[in-house]
């Protein structure tokens, strides 16, 4: 499987919002300007500084997380630490977006993201689970109320009580339950796994998280089709105009990055 022709969309622009998926892409006038964006004197200037809005800070991380972890380390080496960020927006959203990717690069611990401001994404990233997780009755309780994916990421690092998941689990369900199933794809039976693989083939068109869990899936699985799926994101990438809904699919079509 080769992702050169999706890298070569993916850097063909820079300007904007393309600089996140040239970043991403390993482009290096993109990759030193999110770089730049991320630092800890342009995080102090909050509003006056090169991310506008918290919302910017959090699409720099996950940019060029997808191009390195190791460079995302070294920018978080200059930042304020957690416990020192109290309630700013900009640090919150920094260290909130960068805490699972700089734990799973062993680069922080527990301790050091001490803060109310990351409890949350401390508990989620940290935390150890306890009791089980079903499917069922996730997709039970969401006829009445469907789970936030945050209820999915928590539920997903428990042990899943089924042993199968079947086509028909997976049609009566959203697909971002896929979620639950990272690292555990061998649980979809044979008709399960035929239900991914069309999905596969309809790439890219949804939700971008689903869209990206459906490829995560299926890589996972060793499903064919995924070749196929990154030449239509290479294609649909050359029409759009601001590539920001596919990022979380391309990124993942890349290899170094996952949906939280």
């Amino acid at each position: 499987m080769t992702t050169a022709r999706l890298v070569d969309a993916m850097r063909a622009r820079e300007e904007g919002p393309w600089s996140l998926l040239a970043a991403a892409a390993g482009a290096p006038r993109a990759v030193e300007l999110v770089a730049r964006a991320l630092r800890g004197d342009a995080l102090a200037e909050g509003a006056h500084g090169p991310a506008s809005a918290p919302s910017d800070v959090r699409e720099h991380v996950e940019a060029l997380a997808a191009w390195s972890r190791t460079e995302l380390v070294h920018v978080a080496r200059t930042w304020m630490p957690p416990r020192l960020i109290g309630t700013d927006p900009w640090w919150a959203a920094a260290w909130e977006t960068a805490l699972r990717h700089l734990a799973s690069a062993s680069a922080i611990r527990r301790d050091e993201a001490a803060g109310q401001a990351l409890r949350l994404e401390t508990e989620m990233v940290f935390g150890l689970p306890t009791g089980s997780a079903s499917w069922r009755r996730l997709a039970a309780s969401g006829r009445t109320r469907i789970p936030s994916y945050g209820a999915l990421r928590s539920e997903s690092r428990r042990p899943l009580l089924e042993t199968t998941i079947t086509r028909q689990d997976l049609e009566q369900s959203p697909r971002l339950f896929l979620r639950l199933l990272r690292g555990r794809a061998w649980l979809l039976d044979g008709r399960a796994r035929q239900v991914i693989g069309q999905w596969l083939d309809a790439l890219p068109g949804g939700d971008a998280f689903e869209d990206a869990l459906v490829f995560e899936t299926a890589a996972e699985l060793g499903l064919p089709g995924r070749d196929g799926a990154i030449e239509r994101m290479a294609g649909a990438l050359a029409d759009v105009r601001d590539p920001r809904p596919l990022a979380a699919v391309a990124y993942t079509m890349l290899g170094r990055w996952l949906v939280p």
